[in-house]
């Protein structure tokens, strides 16, 4: 049996593309909040493969907050703990009094973003939301994979997108009194509020702070070949790029196939059926928050 550890002290669990990286970026700079330079390690994700779950070790979990000061608390923000019954438990199981942050938005718009991410990280191939959607049964049954993908269970939109079924699992995993939930629309229109009332539930002092910036905006990859090319980790691909990383414009090079994602456009018929599928979930989030959620994708 693994040795139990208090660390962490608060997980950020996702859910992806709902403001996660924008929520560490602030905590890490308050000066009573430790978090590691690495986001997302997915250490009680091990069902995961290593692209997501890039720590396997307790040791080296632990060692991730080494450098934490004496007076500070330790968090991390690993995105896909919030789609895991058994992550969740396994994060109390670690330290029961963990506090837990959760992160939602309107359904439909977050899974056309993380749709976006997933083309980024290579677990996605099909650049046409419209087309990924139509492929989830097909997917599932084991045909017209990616061959780039790690983890296949990724790619079904309408479990993931199901933002009310795994905040109802959390509630029923996490006392009450340790779990916050909070909505994207109220951290975008209130982010001192939102901040504040974290640092809150938190248990650490309000530091004053005045910069809100968002970070991880939606980007893109102009060429899943290089930026296959710029992953791999075949022996003769990384030794080029060691190489390429001594060169004076190397950074240049590190961001010409970086996009800035465009508007993604939704046919009348895919978007009624998302609708269809999430009305249950929408309506269920808009009685959690107690107001109307807000979609670029209006019926």
């Amino acid at each position: 049996m693994q040795p139990k550890s208090s660390f962490p002290d608060f997980v950020i669990i996702g859910a992806p593309k709902c403001g996660t990286t924008t929520l560490y970026s602030w905590l890490k700079d308050h000066p009573d909040i430790f978090m590691p330079e690495a986001k997302e390690p997915h250490y009680f994700a091990q069902h995961l493969s290593d692209r997501y779950c890039r720590v396997r070790k307790l040791e080296d979990y632990e060692a991730l907050f080494s450098d934490k000061r004496e007076n500070q608390i330790c968090g991390e923000a690993s995105v896909l703990y919030g789609f895991s019954e058994e992550s969740l438990k396994q994060i109390l199981a670690h330290n029961a009094d963990t506090k837990i942050i959760m992160m939602l938005r309107h359904p439909i718009d977050m899974i056309v973003s993380y749709h976006g991410q997933l083309l980024v990280n290579l677990e996605e191939d099909v650049k046409s939301f419209n087309q990924a959607w139509a492929l989830q049964n097909d997917r599932k049954a084991g045909d017209k994979l990616p061959s780039t993908a790690k983890d296949y269970s990724l790619l079904q939109y309408k479990e993931i997108g199901s933002l009310a079924k795994h905040l109802q699992t959390a509630q029923d995993i996490i006392p009450e009194h340790n779990l916050k939930v909070i909505l994207l629309d109220d951290m975008a229109e209130n982010p001192l509020e939102i901040y504040n009332d974290i640092l809150d539930f938190l248990s650490v002092r309000r530091d004053n702070r005045v910069d809100f910036g968002r970070e991880n905006e939606a980007s893109a990859v102009k060429s899943q070949l290089i930026e296959r090319l710029r992953r791999s980790q075949n022996p003769f691909a990384k030794f080029i790029k060691s190489i390429l990383k001594k060169l004076p414009f190397a950074e240049r090079l590190n961001s010409v196939n970086q996009a800035k994602r465009v508007q993604v456009k939704i046919n009348q018929d895919v978007l009624q059926e998302t609708y269809d599928c999430f009305d249950s979930d929408i309506k269920a989030l808009e009685t959690f928050f107690g107001k109307k959620l807000k979609t670029k994708y209006e019926r």
